[in-house]
């Protein structure tokens, strides 16, 4: 019997990612973002005609990769802005508003499900219901690749949330290192019982021109104006410049070295 459930997310939800944020993503970060896609593909061997699904797609970058070696794409996300993009990237596709913590799909529907870098986008509490819900609609026969920040100390992304969150007035209701401390994530897929079957490290870099053009896209973003609203944006700014200032090259080019953490497990519980 399907468990499948209709929820599509709250107005809080969609507003982490309105339509000016999905915009700012697709033109600067989304194409710099094609080695952990091109990673993610390879590492669950993706074949033509599989059905996949994209958890989170975003803007439809993996999406579109996935379409590319034929498979039948589906995919959902919490924000439409970034549906719109995804749609235009796949128009066969199939993509819905849905959380990945309450997926609208039967059981055992896909070849293959991934959530990359999304369950960072889950709330407090959320994320082992999250990777349930993930198991559940795979087939047992498939495979289910998470992508998840890596240490803090290996990303210099991750010291640009750190000195922001440090200034928030109350701890956020989601942070992309919830599951990142050694020890965290592995704790959550034993509870949940999946077998892991590859872990690696993915490293991608972020490059600007200069300190100021990360910040004027970096700081338009719902979760961190949320911040600067509440502490002030030149107080939020030099925090972050002095947190990223290891990753300022001496010609003002902004290079962060960044790692992800890509794992692959058994869609079913063992």
């Amino acid at each position: 019997m399907s468990n499948a459930q209709d929820r599509t997310p709250s107005t809080a939800d969609r507003g982490v990612w309105g339509e000016s944020d999905a915009d700012i993503w697709e033109r600067r970060f989304e194409l710099q973002r094609t080695p952990l896609f091109d990673a993610v593909l390879e590492s669950i061997d993706v074949e033509s005609g599989m059905t996949l699904l994209d958890a989170g797609c975003g803007g439809g970058g993996l999406a579109l990769a996935a379409y590319r070696t034929g498979a039948r794409v589906f995919g959902c996300d919490i924000s439409e802005g970034m549906l719109t993009r995804a749609r235009h990237k796949v128009p066969a596709g199939e993509f819905r508003v849905a959380d990945i913590a309450a997926l609208p799909y039967a059981d055992d529907s896909f070849d293959r499900v991934v959530a990359c870098d999304c369950l960072l986008s889950v709330r407090d509490g959320h994320a082992q219901k999250a990777v349930r819900e993930l198991s559940r609609v795979g087939k047992p026969t498939g495979s289910l690749c998470l992508v998840i920040w890596e240490e803090p100390r290996k990303s210099a992304l991750s010291r640009v949330v750190t000195a922001i969150h440090k200034l928030s007035p109350t701890p956020p209701p989601v942070s992309p290192l919830a599951l990142s401390a050694e020890g965290v994530f592995d704790a959550l897929l034993r509870e949940v019982g999946l077998r892991m079957r590859t872990d690696r490290t993915v490293r991608v870099t972020y490059r600007f021109a200069t300190f100021d053009d990360f910040w004027s896209v970096w700081s338009v973003f719902g979760g961190i104006k949320l911040i600067t609203d509440a502490v002030g944006e030149s107080r939020v700014s030099n925090a972050v410049r002095e947190a990223i200032q290891p990753s300022i090259r001496s010609n003002g080019e902004l290079v962060m070295d960044n790692a992800w953490r890509l794992v692959v497990v058994s869609t079913k519980p063992v």
